[in-house]
């Protein structure tokens, strides 16, 4: 389930970036990467939502998937909407979130 949410969370970080709306925080080598070749980026984040909801499904069968799949991308969508302009979270935090999640799951 952690591995999906990483999917998901890395899929709409490559589409959020390729807006032209976008007001960059960090200029990273990623996201100038990501500004620089718009076309790829998209592909890029698209095959990893895609990857999230084949995993989803197979985890879960298909309509269950795509509801918890949908149920993530919102969850992700809304809190990075929300918490990006605060400046709050950095790619460390989230490293070390992702890897809280990873361990809590895999020892219950």
């Amino acid at each position: 389930m952690s591995i999906s949410l990483l999917f998901i969370f890395t899929g709409y970080f490559f589409v959020y970036n390729t807006s032209k709306k976008t007001v960059l925080n960090t200029n990273t080598f990623l996201v100038n990467w990501i500004q620089d070749n718009l076309n790829k980026s998209k592909i890029i984040g698209v095959f990893f939502l895609g990857i999230a909801s084949v995993f989803l499904m197979s985890k879960f069968g298909y309509t269950s998937g795509v509801l918890i799949f949908l149920m993530n991308l919102l969850l992700v969508f809304s809190l990075s909407i929300i918490i990006n302009p605060l400046k709050i979270m950095s790619y460390k935090h989230l490293i070390v979130l992702f890897c809280i999640l990873f361990s809590v799951e895999y020892i219950l």
